[in-house]
Order: C-alpha cells, then sequence, then structure tokens
C-alpha cells in the first residue's frame, strides 16, 4: 500500500496579507481535521496497553475495549470457550464452521466486506486469561487476522478486553481500525447482554 501523498498547496502568491494568512489558517484547519479523522478517536502511544483502561486505542498495532461484565471470570470464559456465542452476535460474520484441533479450535469464517465477501481461517487456542485466535489461511485481501480475549477478575465482576488485528488489502489501515473499533464496542456489548439474561 503505498504511502499517501500531501495534496500541493495552492500558490499564494499576490494575496493581500490578510487574505494570505486567512488562507494558511484554513489549510491548517482542514490539514488538522484530516489528520484527526484519519487518526480516529484520541488513542494511546503504539506498544503494549498493558493494564491501563483500553478504549479504542492501538496498542501493539492491534485495535482494543474492554468492557466490566458482572459476572465472575470463569463464568465468562467458560462462555467465551465456545466461539459461536460471539460469532453468532457478530453482524459483520456471515457464516461460520467450528471445528475440533483439540486443544485449539479451527474457526471458518465467512465475512462481510466492502464489495463481496471474504473467506477466512483461524485457530483459536486457550490462554491463561482466555483465549487467541491467529490466522491459518484466507482470501489474499485478508492479510492478517490476529485475536485476543482476555478475562480477569475485576472487584465483583470481570474485566473482559478484547483486541484485534486485522489487515485488509487495498482497504486504508485507518479505515479497518475505524470499523474494527465499532465491531469490538458492539460484541462486548452483546457479551454483556448474554450474560446478563443467563443471570436472570
Amino acid at each position: 500500500m503505498r504511502d499517501a501523498v500531501p495534496a500541493a498547496e495552492p500558490s499564494q502568491k499576490g494575496l493581500p496579507g490578510s487574505r494570505r494568512l486567512l488562507t494558511s489558517l484554513l489549510l491548517t484547519s482542514l490539514l488538522l481535521t484530516l489528520g484527526l479523522v484519519a487518526a480516529g478517536p484520541a488513542r494511546a502511544a503504539d506498544g503494549d496497553c498493558g493494564e491501563q483502561v483500553c478504549d479504542g486505542q492501538v496498542c501493539d498495532g492491534q485495535v482494543c475495549g474492554e468492557q466490566i461484565i458482572a459476572a465472575d471470570a470463569g463464568r465468562v470464559r467458560a462462555l467465551l470457550a465456545d466461539p459461536s456465542t460471539t460469532l453468532s452476535d457478530n453482524p459483520d460474520v456471515l457464516a461460520y464452521q467450528i471445528e475440533d484441533d483439540s486443544p485449539c479450535k479451527l474457526v471458518h469464517i465467512t465475512a462481510r466486506g466492502l464489495t463481496s465477501p471474504y473467506h477466512y481461517t483461524v485457530r483459536r487456542c486457550p490462554t491463561k486469561t482466555g483465549f487467541r485466535e491467529t490466522l491459518v489461511s484466507g482470501d489474499r485481501a485478508v492479510q492478517k487476522m490476529d485475536v485476543e480475549w482476555r478475562a480477569v477478575p475485576h472487584g465483583d465482576g470481570t474485566r473482559v478486553r478484547l483486541s484485534i488485528l486485522a489487515r485488509i488489502a487495498q482497504v486504508p489501515q485507518f479505515l479497518v481500525n475505524q470499523h474494527t473499533r465499532q465491531s469490538i464496542a458492539q460484541t462486548l456489548r452483546s457479551l454483556g447482554h448474554r450474560v446478563e439474561r443467563q443471570a436472570r
């Protein structure tokens, strides 16, 4: 993917001083606005998020989000042990198939794309605090798809963190990250609602 080339600034030669200043201010404002749109919400420096609160930041290349759920960590991890728990609530997932690959699972996914669906397979394995998914194979458009779920005790509940590193060919990364933020937020909300329904 080529680096973005900044547009050439229009010539200001011959403009009166006040108009030249106004034009410069408008250009600066436009560039700052474009920069904010491209960057999306404020984020932490690219690196390991560690234990800090994560709300749409990009940490070590991954977009992450988290939510506190009123249930113990063991119960949340038991829900997450079945990939269909979150896949069925994701509007971008059109179809999926799960295979046993003990102690992991292979998950074949058909997801909504910008122009047409794309297909990929991830290996989903348990970790000390949750689950990690890594890309095994897929359409050429799917260049990277790493997902990590962490569920750790937090007071009387559980802090659930979802981190995703996705790279899709020919789609600007800031657009991929923006969509990933929305998907993470919706997935975590759905998980929280599911836990609440089961607690009734």
